[in-house]
Formats: structure tokens, sequence, C-alpha cells
């Protein structure tokens, strides 16, 4: 038996999506302000996929890598290694330059983990390359 969502349209899946990220269940904002700026981004967002009609502006979406460390002065070893740090260059970054969203966190790992198994895949900050060098894949002919 198919379901109600199976049955939906792709365009009817996306509408769906976009109504449960413009209204998050257990979500409470710091303020009507942050609220709004949220909905905004989203909106915005949508708008610019669905193309059916313009966006307010393009969004910024960036792709960041150790950007966030090193704009907080810090190392990619001290975001790797301690959580609070990587909590707080992120935060910083977020604040200070307002994304519209953003795509994870991508690359800082557990670097503390990594040294301790002596991870092969990657020479680490600390580990292989410079503290404030980033990651380096390891990689053959």
């Amino acid at each position: 038996m198919e379901t109600l969502w199976e049955m939906a349209t792709s365009d009817e899946k996306q509408e769906a999506m976009f109504q449960r990220w413009l209204t998050p269940e257990g979500i409470d904002f710091a303020s009507a302000h942050a609220e709004q700026s949220y909905k905004e981004r989203v909106t915005r967002i949508k708008d610019a996929i669905q193309l059916k009609k313009a966006p307010d502006r393009v969004p910024v979406i960036p792709t960041i890598g150790f950007f966030p460390a090193f704009y907080a002065g810090m190392t990619p070893y001290d975001v790797m290694s301690d959580y609070k740090k990587l909590y707080a260059a992120y935060k910083k970054y977020t604040l200070d330059f307002e994304p519209d969203a953003h795509l994870g966190l991508l690359h800082p790992g557990p670097g503390k983990l990594f040294r301790m198994l002596d991870y092969k895949l990657f020479a680490l900050p600390g580990h292989g390359t410079a503290p404030e060098h980033t990651y380096q894949y390891l990689e053959g002919e």
C-alpha cells in the first residue's frame, strides 16, 4: 500500500520539506528578530532553488573549511583538538558573517581520536603537518 508521501510529486515533497524547515518543531528562538531572520534566510534559499520568484538577494552558503579557526585566531590543531575552541570559532564566524546557511562541519574532525589511532589517511595538524596547517590527504600514485 502506497503512503501519501510515496504518491506525492517531487514538487509537493520539496514544498513539504521547506515548510518543515520554515516551521521547525522544538526550536525556541532567542528573540523575535532571530526567528524573523531565520525565516527570511529559509525563504531566500527556497526562492533561489525553486525559481518561482526572485529571492530578495542571492543566498550565501559558503564552503568555509578552516576559515573560522583562522578568523578567530586559532589553528587547525586547536579546533580539531578542543571542541570548545571549535564551537567558539564557528560561533564567531556565524555571528560576524551571518551566512544564510552552512554545510556543517565538513573539515575539522576529531583530531585527538585520529592521533590516538595513528590515522593514516591524513597527515593531521600536529601529527604529520604543522599545527597551523590544515590536514593533508596522503595519496599514492
